[in-house]
């Protein structure tokens, strides 16, 4: 309900949703009004399990809605716990956040793709937040994933001021929106590329700004 709705939501114990979550605004007759949704994890655990692979997301931020994580005892986490199959060509991908034309913030907690696959498997599609389009904000916290890449923006803009992020940050861009902004934080690679930042897709231009950070390998740009 809060989902259409907005509001706030804090949990109090951990929860597994039975069907992922759509911040989609809420449904009059006439238009979707769209609406902001705030979920305090208050150090409690946020779960999906699935094994579908084909363009999924346990969160989903629909166009013109927006999505607030925070976690005010410091231990919360967002988990995707991914059992399928891996594919390196894999067309869409998995993710435990995506942004489609929304607003999405990361104050604090977790956000998490677990799932049991090589590197290889994962290469390209599965991630902890992905960012179709919209605005991404992300002030602390951690995007983790165990085998590739962290997280993976195609159009408009980033900006991360701090956090932790476990696995390549890849820019992919599909147009001349992408603008990724690194004004701090923790960067580390994951799999077989070895870049801590990889921005590809010499088709576009993409704008970098990096003001601070720290950066386990390189950024690497193509």
């Amino acid at each position: 309900i809060a989902a259409q709705v907005g509001g706030e939501v804090t949990l109090t114990e951990d929860v597994e949703l039975s069907n992922p979550l759509v911040i989609s605004g809420l449904q009059t007759r006439a238009s979707v009004i769209p609406i902001v949704m705030e979920i305090d994890l208050n150090g409690y655990t946020l779960s999906y399990t699935s094994d579908v692979a084909a363009h999924s997301a346990m969160i989903t931020v629909n166009s013109g809605n927006k999505l607030v994580v925070k976690d005010s005892e410091g231990s919360g986490k967002i988990v995707y716990n991914y059992t399928g199959a891996g594919d390196p060509n894999f067309g869409w991908g998995t993710y435990t956040l995506s942004n489609y034309g929304g607003t999405l913030v990361i104050e604090s907690g977790t956000v998490e793709m677990n799932c049991n696959l090589n590197a290889n498997e994962s290469k390209h599609m599965y991630c902890a937040l992905w960012q179709y389009s919209g605005s991404t904000l992300i002030n602390n916290g951690k995007i983790s994933t165990p085998t590739y890449r962290s997280a993976r923006l195609w159009k408009g803009d980033m900006t991360i001021n701090d956090g932790i992020f476990e696995g390549q940050l890849w820019v992919q861009a599909v147009d001349n929106s992408a603008v990724l902004t690194i004004n701090g934080g923790s960067f580390a690679p994951r799999g077989i590329d070895g870049s801590s930042v990889f921005i590809t897709n010499s088709d576009y231009d993409v704008v970098l700004k990096v003001t601070d950070g720290s950066f386990e390998t390189k950024l690497a740009c193509n």
